[in-house]
C-alpha cells in the first residue's frame, strides 16, 4: 500500500518513518528545510533545476547510491593506510549532495540506504 503526502512549498517537514519500509521523496521547490528519520531505505528524486542540499547519515558508505554528486565526509583523506582504514570502517557516514544553490536542506538519517536520482 502506498500513500501520497503533499507538503506546501512554504512548510518545513519533520518526518519520522521508523515503522515504514521504502520511503520515496520528490521534493520540489522547497523554501524550508526537511528532516527525515527512517528505519529503512529512502529514495529521493530531485527535479532538474532544484536548489537543494541532500544531507545523509547512514551506517556505511555502501548505503549511498544513485547518480547524486555525493561528497562524503572524510573522503579527502590522502591515499595510504589511513584512507584504507576509513573506507573499511563500519560506523556512521555523513554525506552531502548539492543541487543548484544548495539551500534549503533535506536531512536524512536512516539505518537503510539513501538513493538520490536527478531528473
Amino acid at each position: 500500500m502506498t500513500y501520497d503526502l503533499v507538503v506546501p512549498r512554504a512548510c518545513g517537514l519533520e518526518l519520522n518513518s521508523q515503522g515504514w519500509e521504502g520511503l520515496e521523496l520528490r521534493p520540489g521547490a522547497l523554501s524550508q528545510d526537511w528532516r527525515v528519520t527512517a528505519g529503512g531505505d529512502v529514495c529521493i528524486t530531485v527535479p532538474k533545476g532544484t536548489n537543494l542540499a541532500v544531507e545523509a547519515q547512514v551506517d556505511h558508505r555502501g548505503a549511498l547510491a544513485g547518480n547524486a554528486p555525493w561528497q562524503i565526509a572524510g573522503a579527502d583523506t590522502p591515499p595510504g593506510p589511513d584512507r584504507e582504514r576509513a573506507a573499511e570502517a563500519e560506523g556512521p557516514v555523513e554525506a552531502r549532495a548539492v543541487f543548484g544553490q544548495g539551500k534549503p536542506s533535506l536531512r536524512v538519517h536512516t539505518r537503510g540506504s539513501v538513493t538520490v536520482y536527478t531528473d
